[in-house]
Order: structure tokens, then C-alpha cells, then sequence
């Protein structure tokens, strides 16, 4: 009897807080709608080194015009990306087999990318191709996010990398980091930056990202501390 309890009280809180998330999106289509009006730069290349990139551009209905969606690639490897970046963009993604994980796992040379999203090799492959071939250098802005295995040196790495327009959110205070933004939030997390596209809590329209004026930023703002609202 217990077991038939316990079944019945998980069955109706997944099916309570699906509902939740559900009315949750519904009501932040209000927010997306006056943030896409306000957006004029509709067509730049936005890079990030997780899912953050992706869910913003589909929140401000934009095309993909970046391959980095969908997928995962670790703090070390994301800064040697950049650094290089149009050496890697003129390699072919070959595929590493992985029985540990469910998904694909594509390399850049010594770079390894986890296809976080992506059923198979191909799918994966057709995606990278075909999105980095939108690529516009000439409007291209790229996110950053500390996290627990990123050093001060990699940071300093990121705020040196030749590109307008770049910000790494950070959850420790540094000086003279020209391009990092500090987020109180993540203060005490012994992770970093966690869960940045997350809504604030269960009922809020809010996501953490939210902190940040991306759209202000897109349109051209150029000073990070200005469109903090922290």
C-alpha cells in the first residue's frame, strides 16, 4: 500500500509541476514579447561555451547563426576555441566513441565537444556544419561563464582574446577583468556560475540571465556594468 502511495504522490507531483513550468513559460512569453520589440541587431552570431547561447537566441527568436547549441564544451578547451577560431572553424568534426554517454562526441583537433542534445553523429555534424556557415565575425559577440574548473589565468585569457564584443559573468570579484561581469548570486557556490539559463525559482517569470540587459548589449551598449540590474 505504501508503494502504491508513494507511485501515486510522485505521478501527481511531476504531473503538478509540469503544469507549473508550462504556465511559467506562458506568462514569460510577456517579457520575450517587449524584449524582442526592443531588440534592433537581429541577425549576429552569438557563441557560448554551454546551452546558454541557444535558449537566449530561441527566447528572442532568433536563427541559429553559431554552431554552439545544443552542446557542452569544457572551460579549457572553449578558450583554445577562441583563441584559434578560425583554425578550428576550418576543421571537420570527427566522432569519438563514448559507452559511458548517451550522446555524440565530436572533436576539433585536440578539442573535445559534447553533443549534450544530438541523437547521433550525423545529426550532430549536419547542425555544426550548417550553422557555423552563418558565422558573422563582423557582428559576432561570445559568452563566457566561470566555473569551477576555470583558473584566473583563463580569464585573463578571455578578457585578452580579440573580440568587440565578449562578457565572462564570474562569481568571484577580480580587478582590471575589462570584460567580466560579477554575479552576487553565485557567490558562495562551490560550482561557479551553475544554472544561469534556470528560472530564478518555481513560480517566477525570471530566469538568472535575466540579471543581465543581453538586448541593450546587442543593440550596441558597450559598458557591462551599466546593464546589470543587480
Amino acid at each position: 500500500m505504501n508503494k502504491l502511495i508513494k507511485k501515486v504522490f510522485s505521478y501527481a507531483k511531476h504531473k503538478f509541476f509540469t503544469l507549473l513550468n508550462k504556465i511559467q513559460l506562458k506568462r514569460r512569453n510577456s517579457i520575450l514579447k517587449n524584449q524582442r520589440a526592443l531588440l534592433k541587431n537581429k541577425d549576429f552570431t552569438l557563441i557560448a561555451n554551454n546551452c546558454n547561447g541557444g535558449v537566449l537566441s530561441h527566447e528572442l527568436g532568433l536563427k541559429f547563426n553559431s554552431q554552439f547549441v545544443n552542446l557542452f564544451i569544457n572551460t579549457k578547451d572553449y578558450i583554445e576555441y577562441l583563441k584559434n577560431f578560425d583554425y578550428y572553424n576550418s576543421l571537420k568534426l570527427r566522432f569519438e566513441d563514448d559507452s559511458d554517454k548517451k550522446y555524440p562526441i565530436g572533436k576539433l583537433d585536440d578539442l573535445t565537444i559534447d553533443f549534450v542534445h544530438y541523437k547521433s553523429n550525423e545529426e550532430a555534424e549536419q547542425k555544426w556544419e550548417e550553422r557555423k556557415s552563418r558565422i558573422d565575425k563582423n557582428n559576432m559577440f561570445v559568452i563566457f561563464t566561470e566555473q569551477d574548473d576555470c583558473t584566473e589565468e583563463i580569464l585573463r585569457d578571455f578578457d585578452n582574446l580579440p573580440f568587440e564584443n565578449k562578457v565572462v559573468f564570474t562569481y568571484r570579484r577580480y580587478n582590471n577583468l575589462k570584460s567580466g561581469v560579477f554575479l552576487k548570486k553565485y557567490a558562495d557556490s562551490p560550482n561557479g556560475v551553475q544554472m544561469f539559463l534556470d528560472f530564478e525559482n518555481r513560480i517566477s517569470i525570471r530566469r538568472n540571465y535575466d540579471c543581465f540587459d543581453f538586448v541593450s548589449w546587442f543593440n550596441g551598449e558597450k559598458d557591462l556594468n551599466k546593464l546589470m540590474s543587480e
